[in-house]
């Protein structure tokens, strides 16, 4: 097996424990194909993937672009800094954050905090307008009184 196929075998490894599946059957290579629109809003056929996977036979090498989109469905930026990365090869038992590398981690782990921080702010205000509006307002002692419908000047009291 030579460097480039070596390669292809890691990423096929990474993209089924993003899948959380082995990819064997044709249903199986449908679902990934949806399950990369709906990641990347991209497109790879379920043939394309079939091809990679060495289920039909084919034989094709992928191009760059199905390898880049493929590559940031494991959330990598492209095919080459997917080459580049020196992890450890992924098993399908293996979580799926334990496959990304460092740096992604800590940047999702920083969008969730941030995701966080927001949604809390915006229940507090939520909240707080609901708390303001359900306030009974009275009239100061500058306003004016004013009868209300069915109200009498006898019901109102003067302090």
């Amino acid at each position: 097996m030579d460097y480039q196929e070596e390669n292809i075998q890691r990423l096929r490894e990474a993209i089924e424990v993003v899948a959380g599946r082995r990819m064997q059957t044709p249903k199986d290579f449908d679902f990934l194909s949806e399950m990369i629109f709906d990641k990347i809003h991209q497109h790879i056929s379920p043939t394309t993937l079939k091809r990679l996977w060495g289920y039909l036979s084919e034989p094709a090498a992928p191009r760059l672009s199905t390898l880049n989109l493929l590559a940031q469905f494991v959330d990598y930026d492209s095919w080459e800094a997917f080459r580049k990365e020196k992890a450890e090869e992924p098993s399908p038992s293996s979580s799926s954050t334990s496959e990304q590398p460092q740096s992604r981690r800590g940047q999702k782990k920083k969008y969730t905090i941030i995701s966080i921080l927001v949604l809390l702010a915006v229940i507090a205000i939520v909240f707080l307008v609901i708390r303001l509006s359900d306030r009974p307002t009275s009239p100061s002692p500058q306003e004016p009184y004013v009868l209300k419908m069915g109200q009498r000047f006898e019901d109102i009291i003067v302090v």
